[in-house]
């Protein structure tokens, strides 16, 4: 299906029914397609609207012509390892490095405050590249911006002097941040909080769109969660997907959640 749906120019929409192509839903699309031999010539299609939509700063808009946002990460991330990418995936690493706010952090795009998600995409894709270089800067953000019952909102832990509650879409993004620094972590007591409350979310039915269930799954495969986890999570997933593939409409989802079980299922072998 994602085949069927890719534009004449190589990228995706978020809806099958775009005709205009997307850094982000392109991205997912090639990491989901990137699993499969057959899908090889559409891998190759997307690389090369990646690459003659890249920005002269390195970075890459949403929406071609547009200044660079943080869909570099997305775009980083994407781009297969080979000769052909080799530098203009160092170049979207520098934009990322360059752009990092005073305060720390990214956010989504310029003139923005720095958000969690922002900053985990940026920090996965520096560590895909190599080059996440300054790890205890990084955790020191990630750390700083983490609520107190243990999880993530999508800003600040605490507004006006009131505590935030942290969010079932965002805190999974925190958990896969602070993976990715785990080198620089005292202890595995942070992840495993996360995880904690994560856990209590599923238990109590409260993950179940399509977006937040997918996040979630790819943060228990990242932190190496439970297999009753993993595996649960990843039946209630399947079951969005099929959905999701019958009605044929929302390309970014499907994208996402072939991707996300497809390591799922490379975990478990």
């Amino acid at each position: 299906m994602l085949v069927a749906q890719q534009n004449g120019d190589g990228g995706w929409g978020y809806q099958s029914t775009n005709e205009q192509s997307f850094t982000e839903p392109t991205s997912w699309a090639m990491l989901a397609c990137q699993g499969s031999g057959s899908a090889a010539p559409s891998v190759s299609r997307g690389t090369d609207f990646l690459l003659a939509t890249q920005n002269e700063d390195g970075g890459w808009p949403n929406v071609f012509g547009m200044p660079s946002d943080i869909m570099t990460s997305r775009a980083v991330l994407a781009l297969p390892d080979n000769a052909q990418t080799g530098a203009t995936k160092s170049s979207g690493a520098e934009w990322l490095i360059r752009n990092e706010l005073p305060e720390g952090g990214w956010g989504w795009c310029y003139g923005t405050t720095g958000f969690i998600d922002a900053a985990a995409f940026a920090i996965t894709a520096l560590h895909h590249a190599g080059r996440l270089t300054d790890q205890e800067r990084y955790l020191a953000y990630v750390s700083r911006l983490r609520c107190a019952d243990g999880g993530w909102c999508s800003h600040v832990a605490t507004k006006m002097d009131v505590p935030q509650a942290s969010q079932i879409s965002v805190t999974p993004l925190g958990v896969i941040a602070l993976q990715r620094l785990s080198s620089q972590l005292p202890s595995s007591d942070s992840i495993d909080g996360a995880l904690a409350l994560i856990e209590r979310w599923i238990l109590s039915g409260e993950i179940n769109t399509p977006y937040s269930l997918t996040m979630t799954l790819w943060c228990l495969v990242e932190a190496g969660a439970k297999d009753q986890l993993v595996i649960g999570m990843g039946h209630e997933l399947t079951r969005h997907l099929h959905h999701e593939v019958r009605e044929g409409k929302r390309t970014w989802y499907i994208a996402m959640m072939v991707y996300v079980l497809g390591q799922a299922l490379s975990r478990q072998h």
